[in-house]
């Protein structure tokens, strides 16, 4: 009889213990770890305005070639513990990095909470006005794209505006707001971490909508020296486009001042994707760019197409031409094909 208790009150202990175990289980916060990534290059003559035409087996063609480890934690309440961890690489030779000397995350490298509250991030990350642009820019600033072209270094005819910094901020905070019925905000600080203390700010202001986005951006960079002689850049931003289902059209306009060289950039872009028959798609964008120079004013416009052919929703194949021509420069042309894959 002693026995049967003995028994009995194991059995029931034991039940007890397997209840909780499913009830801890239920209740305990869930996190998540992901992999993906991009690796897209090119092949074919590469050509810029004014400079001699190249043959080239080159990276990010399309999307800059990137893996990313992304991590997520339910702390319950509706707060999330998040970190995003992004280094970019180059297909074409193997090594890590947009350029040689790249730092190893350098698409991205934050940790951050987010909930009801909207999103709150620190680390290193792209400015809210790059954001925005990548977001709007039909190639989304793809490399050989011309918004990235005429906003960007990396052996152009003429100074780009966006030569003074990189696109991604160091020592950043961050906070993004919830999204109130399609309008949402972000504003970024970047701590240069000299003395004396200077940093760059910036913010953007979007609302999206069935099928409508518009959106401001702005920046304030002061961390000098930027560039020799140079010590502040400012840069506002206005963009918008409009998906109509059979195709989108986007429209937008930047201008960059740099404050002690006293130069000033005036961007434009328009650009459309029109996807045909489900696997292809069809890009095209225009930039133009005044340049406000006490050395000379010049002038740059850049003329884009490219064709997608995805074999899968991952996969895909595409063939690019380009025209660049700078005021004084002679005309460059560019046409590739390259394979993207995205895991």
């Amino acid at each position: 009889m002693a026995l049967r208790k003995l028994t009995l009150i194991a059995a029931a202990s034991l039940g007890a213990l397997a209840s909780l175990g499913v009830q801890a289980q239920t209740a305990a916060p869930s996190s998540s770890v992901t992999i993906w990534g991009v690796v897209d290059a090119f092949a074919g003559r590469q050509q810029l305005s004014g400079r001699d035409a190249t043959t080239v087996v080159g990276s990010g063609g399309l999307t800059t070639s990137r893996v990313a480890f992304l991590g997520s934690e339910d702390l319950g309440g509706g707060l999330r513990a998040n970190f995003n961890l992004q280094m970019f690489l180059r297909p074409d030779s193997g090594d890590l990095g947009r350029f040689p000397g790249d730092v190893a995350f350098a698409g991205r490298s934050t940790v951050g909470l987010s909930g009801n509250f909207g999103e709150f991030n620190m680390g290193r990350m792209n400015s809210p006005l790059f954001f925005t642009l990548m977001r709007q820019d039909v190639f989304g600033l793809a490399a050989l794209g011309p918004m990235f072209q005429h906003m960007f270094p990396g052996g152009q005819p003429i100074a780009a505006p966006q030569a003074v910094t990189d696109s991604t901020i160091n020592n950043g905070l961050q906070y993004a707001t919830p999204n109130f019925g399609g309008l949402r905000g972000a504003v970024h600080y970047g701590m240069s971490e000299t003395s004396p203390h200077r940093g760059r700010s910036g913010y953007s202001l979007s609302y999206i909508n069935q099928g409508l986005d518009v959106a401001i951006a702005g920046d304030h960079i002061k961390a000098g020296p930027l560039v020799a002689g140079e010590s502040k850049q400012t840069s506002q931003l206005v963009s918008a486009s409009y998906d109509f289902g059979s195709f989108k059209l986007v429209g937008i306009a930047q201008r960059q001042k740099q404050e002690v060289l006293r130069n000033t950039y005036k961007i434009y872009n328009l650009g459309a994707s029109i996807p045909v028959m489900g696997a292809h798609k069809v890009l095209v964008s225009y930039s133009h760019t005044d340049l406000d120079a006490v050395v000379g004013d010049r002038t740059r416009k850049t003329l884009a197409l490219s064709y997608n052919h995805y074999l899968s929703k991952r996969t895909d194949l595409y063939v690019l031409a380009s025209s660049d021509k700078v005021s004084d420069l002679k005309r460059g042309t560019t046409l590739v094909g390259g394979i993207r894959h995205r895991f």
